[in-house]
Parts: structure tokens; sequence; C-alpha cells
């Protein structure tokens, strides 16, 4: 198996267990808290959606384009995700805050997002240095 592929597949298990723990978490909430969830994020996560599509999409156009060499690239593209992944992690940890959601909840929130972190920086690392 290929370094690619190692490096998807890492991807893809760090963001399944990451949707298992907040999954297993939201178990836990009850009704009320739960519809609150669904109010809290529901704009936000379209606005998400596409500055992710943005972000992809610049860095395909790249490398059809080839508007600058491949590493920097990939180096800003990093940067970018890395940014966005982190400011999402941290506007969720408010937002939750905010609106009093149990400590429980919020501690699995941040573990969850902390797994999916980890699952992306393996596959930088691995495709990148391995």
């Amino acid at each position: 198996m290929d370094n690619f592929m190692i490096a998807i597949l890492v991807i893809l298990a760090s963001s399944f267990i990451g949707r298992r723990i907040n999954q297993k978490a939201s178990e836990k909430l009850n009704d009320d808290q739960k519809a609150r969830l669904v109010t809290l994020f529901s704009r936000s996560g379209i606005y998400s959606f596409i500055i992710l599509i943005l972000i992809l999409g610049l860095f395909f156009s790249n490398i059809k384009f080839k508007w600058v060499d491949q590493g920097s690239a990939s180096l800003v593209f990093m940067v970018f995700i890395t940014t966005f992944l982190l400011g999402n992690a941290y506007r969720t940890y408010k937002k939750l805050k905010e609106a009093n959601f149990p400590e429980s909840y919020v501690k699995q929130n941040l573990l969850s997002n902390a797994v999916r972190f980890l699952g992306l920086i393996l596959f930088f690392v691995i495709l990148n240095w391995f």
C-alpha cells in the first residue's frame, strides 16, 4: 500500500472516530439540548462548508494551472486548513460554553476535534515525509 492510501485511511479513521465521539456525547443530551445544538450551528455550517470548498478549490486549481510551485502550495494549503479547523473548533467551543452546555459534552466535543486534527496532521506527515 502506498503512502497516499495510508494517509487517506488515517484521515478517514480519525474522522470516523471523531464523529463517533460526538455521537456518543450527543446521546447523553436531553431533547431540548439537542434542539439547541441544531439551532446554534445551523447557519454557520453552510459558511464553514463554503470556506472549505474555496480552500480546496484554490488548492486543486493550483495543481491544474500551476500558479505557484507544488511545495509552496502544499504548505499554504496546510496552513489554511489548519487555521480553518482550529478556528472552527474554537468557535464551536465558545458557542457551547456561551449556551451553557454540560461540561462533559464540551470536553467530548474538544476531544472529537483533537482526534480529527491529529488525523489531519498525520495525513500531512505521511504524505510529505514518508
